[in-house]
């Protein structure tokens, strides 16, 4: 069971806890841990499977704040302060992640209280109507940084019948949530990689991964199971 849930990519503690949620073992991230070393040891590669974290921030000036010079933003400030508790589903995250040389983008949302994963080849200016409105009745905000390629959002706000805002220029920590998840969704598609050439089904198994994996923040439920109501 444990080398199925690291080839999914979980990391020791949502392995950990899911095992003993769903009463099957109770087994410390200690053990798990000394397992995969014995492994290792022993001439096996299940510690090639551990998750890899620690992405660096680069600073940047105030100078040209919001790439694109978007009119008319409404910042994350007018944002119902309810969705900065992550206590209701329906509050999205997104954000483009770029391909290697530019090639191509996938567009990923997430949302806030249950974790749940969207993802998207950005092949046009609906990429995000197109992944979403089949939740449309679970989407109730959204938040983007200042990127260009949100210039469009009051046709992606009417059409998904949802409030619009954008982060303070250059404050990547009020979108927190979605630059962790785009670090998760690095493991399946690395910074070089050219999304001209990813087919959409790769895309779908990045996202049933993601939104089965469960996590210590919503008491080792997966993101699907709260985002759909499961209790």
């Amino acid at each position: 069971m444990v080398r199925e849930k690291l080839a999914l990519h979980w990391s020791l503690e949502p392995i950990a806890g899911r095992l003993r949620h769903d009463g099957v073992v109770a087994l410390s991230t200690t053990w798990i841990y000394r397992y995969i070393w014995s492994n290792r040891v022993a001439g096996g590669s299940l510690y090639k499977l551990l998750l890899r974290s620690g992405k660096r921030y680069n600073r940047h000036s105030q100078r040209g704040a919001g790439r694109g010079l978007i009119p008319n933003r409404v910042y994350i400030s007018e944002r119902d302060p309810i969705a900065e508790r992550k206590t209701r589903v329906g509050d999205q995250e997104v954000d483009t992640i770029i391909g290697g040389k530019h090639q191509g983008a996938l567009v990923s949302m997430v949302d806030r209280a249950s974790r749940c994963t969207f993802l998207a080849l950005v092949s046009s200016k609906a990429a995000i109507v197109a992944c979403l409105k089949p939740v449309k009745d679970r989407v109730l905000t959204i938040t983007a940084d200042n990127g260009k390629e949100f210039a469009h959002r009051e046709q992606i706000a009417r059409a998904l019948s949802a409030s619009f805002y954008f982060a303070q220029p250059y404050h990547s920590l009020e979108r927190g949530l979605n630059e962790h998840t785009n670090g998760l969704v690095r493991q399946y598609f690395p910074k070089a990689t050219n999304f001209r050439a990813v087919e959409p089904a790769a895309v779908m198994r990045g996202q049933t991964i993601l939104k089965d994996r469960p996590r210590k923040c919503l008491g080792y439920r997966t993101p699907a199971e709260v985002f759909i109501g499961a209790r």
